[in-house]
């Protein structure tokens, strides 16, 4: 497949959060029902557990 003219690759592979895990990604959010959540499930790697990292 050719690539627009004005495309670039930001990453060759999707970052990981400091624990190593994927990071969670919603739309519609949770907290930003008008757009999307982005956040970590944080060191115990599960998601909706008091250690998610939302970034606030």
């Amino acid at each position: 497949d050719p690539k627009p003219a004005r495309w670039y690759q930001l990453y060759k592979e999707r970052p990981k959060d400091p624990w190593q895990s994927n990071y969670i990604y919603l739309c519609p959010g949770i907290k930003n029902p008008n757009g999307y959540d982005l956040y970590s499930a944080g060191p115990d790697r599960k998601p909706d557990t008091s250690d998610d990292d939302w970034g606030d």
